[in-house]
């Protein structure tokens, strides 16, 4: 037993050294010119490292924190009025109806963005916010619409959104019955046309309000593709970015399918990649009903670089787009005080809770610090990997030298030792 028992030992220590550690860094803050609540946005190699963000003080105190997605937040019911629906000389079912804001409507979050004030029409207006439209249609079996949405924002007139929004309802689990459109307008009209099915009527609307990321803009890049046996490779042209969504264009005309995204990871010292699963959505694209939808919007927002992408054979990509955010950090700031972003190190976790908070963002959005270059961190401790991840990296070869070792102790066995003779024949 000493020697498998040494050897688990070697195996052991072994894959204790062969541990991968990160070289922890900082990167200073410009010191906040006022106090109270103050953000951090993170750029594209901060990104990178955001697991391991935190913020600390010149003392290397950890300071409490919170992530975008982490700011308190709730959609906030607005009131349909003047409801009415009906159709157009085209056939086509037309819905219009107007908003406004309940009484004592309290300043709301969605990520780090606050609805505005109310304006002159008794509602929350600001361009940057977004709404949630949800519709309850009245169908027969299996249907898909798309949506034309008009606004009426200052009583000038109706104004088309350049895209079209798509609804549908083919099953349980293959259902869209709400579309998103980034302002708040006072009047609103909806023209449905049946793509699949039949359409007798919209029997009412609800509306969400809530809001963007303040001052995170989406960004758009072309995907490399590449097509293999199976599946398709897209490849974000500039590193890894933090997505939020994939644009796929198809060729030819192709009826709504499901694609499936992944994740792809590289395997260390493994000729392989890992595969995580991100998202899926339906797609489809009907050039005679002047009707595409594209979009795979990601389950969780994830840092990648390339992703695998599944489609029912016959389907074939014509190009993809990413779309792409930054993030933010929050925390409460102390006026003209020297704070630091660490990095890439053990990340050291302030005591409490900042959500709990009664009020985390009552009044106007906080600026952004600048973010400065990377430095030696003097308070980081190196990030090593996890120990069952080296494991299981090194435990075939483990398997194969014990295996062999264990081989030649048998081969030895059977040798006949020395002043043995061999047995009669």
């Amino acid at each position: 037993m000493k020697v498998p028992l040494t050897f688990i030992t070697l195996f052991l220590g072994g894959a204790l050294w062969a541990q991968e550690a990160t070289q922890p860094f900082r990167r200073p803050l410009s010191p906040p010119v006022f106090g109270g609540w103050t953000q951090v946005r993170l750029d594209d190699d901060a990104q990178l490292h955001a697991e391991t963000a935190w913020i600390g003080d010149s003392e290397g105190r950890s300071v409490p924190f919170l992530r975008e997605s982490e700011v308190a937040a709730k959609d906030v019911a607005l009131i349909v009025r003047d409801f009415a629906a009906g159709r157009d000389d085209a056939g086509h079912t037309v819905v219009e109806f107007a908003l406004a804001r309940p009484d004592g409507l309290p300043v709301a979050q969605r990520e780090s963005s606050r609805l505005v004030a109310p304006n002159a029409f008794g509602i929350i207006l600001d361009t940057r916010k977004e709404m949630t439209i949800a519709l309850d249609v009245d169908a027969t079996g299996s249907w898909a619409a798309d949506v034309q949405v008009a606004f009426d924002q200052f009583g000038q007139g109706w104004a088309n959104e350049t895209e079209l929004r798509q609804i549908y309802d083919f099953s349980a689990s293959e259902r869209r019955l709400e579309f998103k459109v980034r302002r708040i307008a006072p009047k609103w009209r909806l023209r449905l046309t049946a793509l699949r099915g039949e359409i007798r009527g919209v029997r009412a609307v609800t509306v969400r309000a809530g809001g963007l990321p303040s001052r995170l803009d989406e960004w758009s890049s072309s995907l490399g593709v590449a097509r293999h046996a199976d599946h398709w490779t897209l490849t974000l042209p500039n590193g890894p970015r933090r997505v939020l969504a994939v644009q796929l264009r198809l060729k030819g005309t192709v009826a709504p399918v499901r694609a499936e995204l992944w994740r792809l990871e590289d395997e260390p010292r493994r000729a392989e990649e890992r595969a995580i699963w991100a998202g899926s959505g339906l797609v489809w694209e009907m050039p005679g009903l002047n009707s595409r939808a594209g979009e795979v919007r990601l389950s969780t927002p994830v840092v990648a670089e390339r992703f695998r992408l599944t489609l029912p054979e016959g389907v074939e990509v014509a190009s993809a787009e990413v779309t792409t955010a930054g993030e933010s950090l929050w925390f409460v700031a102390q006026k003209g005080e020297l704070y630091y972003l660490h990095l890439a190190g053990q990340k050291q976790v302030a005591p409490g809770d900042l959500a709990a908070l009664p009020a985390v963002l009552d009044g106007d959005l906080p600026d952004y610090l600048g973010i400065g270059k990377p430095e030696a961190d003097p308070f980081g401790k190196p990030l090593r990997e996890d120990i069952s991840v080296v494991v299981r990296r090194w435990l075939p070869w483990a398997v194969a030298v014990a295996v062999a070792v264990l081989a030649g102790f048998a081969l030895r066995m059977m040798r006949p030792r020395a002043g043995e003779k061999k047995p009669a024949a």
